[in-house]
């Protein structure tokens, strides 16, 4: 990297979405972050301890962990965390883990969700035109 601490070389292709938004509006680039921060791993734990009323230390009781290493996991230290942690860490707040892995095409994206969120809720499901069942 030169003084300036820009790359000596040039990157291939064109800028990402998200490049491109931070550069044209901080705003809307700050909304997108403060959404995206609300789907995260840590954000989701905090909340279900604010609805169980479980503290920090207690999570780590329950864990039968120090409660330094519940304090990294809260501050992002879950992002590498293998699934089984996660899930124990689900366990101890009376919690379900859902990985759901959702096709990058709108149409079918939302088609997912729609039957995902309805068998996870319990509905039954709607059939339309365009929902295929599945076996």
């Amino acid at each position: 990297m030169t003084e300036t601490n820009k790359p000596t070389h040039r990157r291939r292709g064109a800028t990402t979405l998200m490049e491109r938004v931070r550069e044209s509006s901080p705003i809307r680039a700050a909304r997108i972050a403060e959404l995206a921060a609300v789907f995260s791993l840590e954000h989701q734990i905090h909340r279900a301890m604010e609805e169980a009323q479980v503290s920090s230390s207690e999570l780590a009781a329950r864990l039968g962990a120090d409660k330094a290493v519940v304090s990294r996991d809260l501050s992002g230290g879950l992002s590498r965390a293998k699934f089984q942690r996660i899930v124990r860490v689900a366990d101890a707040l009376d919690c379900d883990v859902v990985p759901l892995m959702l096709p990058r095409d709108k149409r079918k994206r939302k088609e997912q969700l729609v039957k995902a969120f309805g068998e996870l809720s319990g509905a039954r499901p709607r059939t339309t035109r365009t929902t295929k069942q599945l076996p």
